[in-house]
């Protein structure tokens, strides 16, 4: 059971900012299901509607939004980087009135404190030609990225998005790292990048979540923020 459950949370199946904003959508959606609930019930008691139609009608939806706020902590919480006590605090949350609400709020002020966006890149570059990829969520080609797990070396992090995308062990590199505000990118250099040319990158996408495309290009028509 307990090995079940880590192995699910080895899987990321979102980003931390998309993971974050559906999980706050939800939270903010438990709520209006207790307003509904909530008014409902006020309403019955001073004889406004009828209790046998507005109460089940409220409760219902109230519980179905419960339901979708249990499975929405459940299914992102592991791309938070939450512990399972934080899943639980949450899930205890959403029971009591308007928690969802206090829970968001108070996880927002630790995340913002003291979240690090840690993320590695790979720099897969043969003379003028660069690998790169477009991202499911934007129109502009980059270097392939992925976030860097809480306890992760970035380089281990640039190692194994290296062998999922390419099925590579080879030396890599850093070549340049960029530490700005709360956030620290660092870019990996592959040392004899000659034999990922030779790969057809068409299916490439199919083993990494988030990727739409990769394809190569000339250096000249992406933007490097070292060069």
């Amino acid at each position: 059971m307990f090995n079940l459950l880590a192995r699910f949370e080895k899987n990321r199946n979102f980003t931390e900012d998309e993971a974050w904003k559906i999980f706050k959508l939800v939270a903010f959606a438990e709520a209006f299901g207790w307003t509904c609930l909530i008014s409902s019930i006020l309403l019955s008691h001073y004889n406004l509607v009828n209790k046998n139609v507005a109460i089940p009608i409220a409760g219902q939806i109230h519980g179905t939004i419960f339901i979708a706020y249990f499975l929405v902590l459940f299914f992102t919480y592991p791309s938070l980087n939450w512990k399972r006590s934080t899943f639980i605090l949450g899930l205890v949350a959403g029971i009591t009135p308007y928690g969802s609400i206090i829970f968001e709020i108070i996880v927002n002020h630790y995340r913002q404190k003291t979240t690090i966006k840690n993320k590695a890149y790979l720099l897969i570059q043969r003379n003028s030609k660069i690998i790169v990829v477009q991202p499911s969520h934007g129109l502009e080609w980059q270097l392939p990225n992925i976030e860097v797990k809480t306890g992760q070396s970035s380089k281990k992090a640039a190692e194994e998005l290296l062998k999922t995308m390419f099925g590579f062990n080879t030396n890599i590199t850093e070549s340049q790292r960029i530490i700005k505000d709360n956030s620290v990118q660092t870019y990996y250099k592959v040392s004899d990048p000659k034999d990922f040319f030779k790969i057809n990158l068409f299916n490439i996408s199919k083993k990494v979540p988030f990727i739409d495309e990769v394809e190569v290009v000339d250096v000249a028509d992406i933007h490097l923020p070292f060069a």
